[in-house]
């Protein structure tokens, strides 16, 4: 992605991390983007998740304006995201899962066909699960990027 001319934050969350600690971090992201010396832009900002940590993306990105796009990877949580999903509004979606993990696949699926917005699934065959899809597929990161790029505009 930095490659591609985007800034990338990573924040290892804890898994017990709650809604006010996301609005947290993306107000201090989008503090930073608006200060004198940067050359960011704030109106630009996409969440990527992977995991529990995509169902946490989605359920911060529902409540928080500031997020822009939004990139779930493997998503775990049927019920959350699902009843999330028409929070987050009509802002763009990409969801990415292995055919093998059969409940994320089948998440992702549902996702990207309830969305309200522009949302985009990008299946895979035997790839992994969350971030190891990345790892296998280092293309993947480049389509992420070429993604953000489209619906970040």
């Amino acid at each position: 992605l930095e490659q591609n001319g985007f800034v990338v934050l990573s924040v290892d969350m804890p898994q017990l991390a709650d809604m006010p600690e996301f609005r947290t971090l993306m107000a201090s992201f989008s503090e930073f983007a608006q200060g004198d010396a940067s050359l960011l832009d704030a109106s630009r900002l996409a969440v990527i998740g992977e995991r529990t940590a995509a169902d946490f993306a989605l359920r911060g990105c529902s409540l928080d304006l500031r997020c822009d796009a939004l990139v779930l990877i493997s998503p775990q949580d049927g019920a959350g995201a699902i009843a999330t999903l028409g929070q987050y509004g009509t802002r763009p979606v990409l969801v990415a899962a292995s055919h093998d993990e059969i409940a994320s696949f089948a998440l992702a699926e549902n996702i990207a066909a309830t969305a309200q917005g522009n949302a985009l699934l990008q299946p895979f065959n035997s790839e992994g699960s969350g971030a190891a899809i990345v790892q296998n597929r280092p293309d993947f990161a480049d389509f992420i990027a070429s993604w953000l790029d489209v619906n970040l505009r």
